[in-house]
């Protein structure tokens, strides 16, 4: 179908009781929808694509919330900032997950700053392999006023600082550690 007002030509495509809509504009944008709206892909005459939008200005513009399990980016990534000098460049403050626990612990991917509170009894902070998460770090701090303590350990052979544990004994005493992917290490006390 030829759409002489909007200089666009439109080929719809039903499918059971949804439709999909493909429309080729005079500008050499191809739009894709499922609605009226016409606004769900568009590849512009340039190359670039949007989602949710229909005037893309960069190759990957995406009006609205996106989601995904894993996001390869080769380059500097940017936030709040268009210059980005670094890895990772931050414009502002940063969040990270704080786990609060008072039973011991092992760690993994989805632990950064573990606060543990040895109050009731002495505590023990289980790492993970230094092999399989070489660059991680963390940040364990025992978060109480007792005697009592926390007690990271490694896993399997690998070493703390080249030691078999560390022992954290002063109230609100804390270490920052960082795989080197054969062995932790305390990067700051």
């Amino acid at each position: 179908m030829l759409n002489k007002t909007n200089k666009y030509i439109c080929i719809l495509l039903l499918l059971s009781t949804t439709f999909a809509l493909m429309q080729k504009y005079e500008d050499g944008s191809l739009r894709l929808s499922t609605t009226s709206s016409n606004k769900e892909l568009v590849i512009s005459a340039n190359g670039n694509v949007g989602i949710g939008t229909t005037a893309p200005s960069t190759k990957l513009e995406v009006a609205g919330t996106v989601s995904a399990n894993a996001l390869q980016i080769n380059g500097n990534v940017g936030i709040g900032t268009t210059a980005p000098n670094s890895s990772l460049s931050v414009s502002g403050s940063v969040s990270v997950k704080i786990t609060n626990t008072n039973t011991d612990i092992t760690l993994d991917s989805s632990h950064y700053v573990v606060a543990v509170d040895a109050s009731g009894a002495a505590r023990t902070v289980t790492l993970p392999a230094a092999s399989g998460c070489t660059g991680r770090e963390y940040i364990i701090s025992k978060v109480d006023g007792t005697i009592k303590t926390v007690t990271v350990v490694r896993a399997g052979s690998d070493t703390v600082n080249g030691e078999t544990s560390y022992v954290l004994r002063n109230s609100y005493e804390l270490i920052k550690i960082v795989s080197l992917g054969t062995q932790w290490l305390i990067i700051s006390k």
